[in-house]
């Protein structure tokens, strides 16, 4: 996790710090599936310019919302989608249960 003031500086931080799990990995002889890693941007503010955040030469997609260890989180930290899923997931294993 990193934190800035401005997306440029964010910008900056995180790709450094990509760059030291790259160089790392190599060291360490693994790789990282870079189409399976996504990248989530908290932020308050409604209009700001995306970063561009880069992994092994890969250019890393932003997402809204990402799952980890079974909860989704989402940009806004409001827990909406993980709830909404909750809801679904449990509507479903009542019907399941009921029918049987």
């Amino acid at each position: 996790m990193v934190s800035s003031k401005t997306i440029s500086e964010l910008e900056v931080k995180v790709n450094q710090a990509l760059n030291q799990i790259h160089l790392w990995a190599i060291d360490n002889k693994l790789e990282f599936n870079t189409f399976k890693t996504s990248t989530v941007l908290f932020t308050k503010n409604i209009k700001y310019n995306k970063p561009k955040f880069v992994f092994n030469n890969t250019v890393l997609e932003i997402s809204k919302s990402m799952e980890y260890l079974g909860i989704i989180i989402d940009s806004k930290l409001d827990f909406k989608k993980h709830i909404n899923n909750m809801k679904t997931s449990h509507a479903f294993c009542y019907e399941y249960n009921t029918i049987r």
